[in-house]
């Protein structure tokens, strides 16, 4: 299974991709990475990664104010949207710092939105993010 990784408004994204690739290594294969500075390019990102992966990791735009921080844009296009599916979202508490993260699914597809950093990265995918994300693709 392929996991794309989209770098929003995001600092450090070479430590960052490493930190991720690295934690995923032995569960899924890395597709490709992509950047956006906009909400209308982070859309546009998402929608092309999960045409060709199950899962997608947005790094970087956490709590940024103004409506443009990564978290708002999500809880506002997923209740924006009408849809036969159920979304879940659960939070993924990272004990480092304030900035938590999320996992959306829906369907068969995921997103995990995270912090731009490494450390946090690494501390937040935990075995059971990697179960969650595994189940979710293998529901029938």
């Amino acid at each position: 299974m392929k996991f794309d990784i989209i770098f929003y408004l995001a600092r450090k994204t070479a430590l960052c991709e490493k930190a991720l690739i690295k934690k995923l290594k032995p569960y899924m294969l890395y597709n490709e990475s992509k950047s956006a500075v906009t909400p209308e390019g982070l859309g546009q990102c998402l929608l092309d990664s999960l045409s060709k992966c199950y899962i997608c990791f947005i790094l970087g735009g956490i709590g940024l104010e103004g409506g443009t921080g990564a978290e708002h844009i999500l809880f506002g296009a997923i209740s924006s949207t009408v849809t036969e599916y159920k979304t879940e979202i659960k939070k993924i508490k990272n004990k480092l710092s304030d900035r938590d993260g999320y996992l959306f699914s829906c369907n068969k597809q995921s997103i995990v939105l995270l912090p731009d950093v490494p450390s946090e990265i690494d501390e937040m995918i935990t075995g059971i993010l990697i179960r969650n994300l595994l189940m979710n693709i293998n529901k029938t």
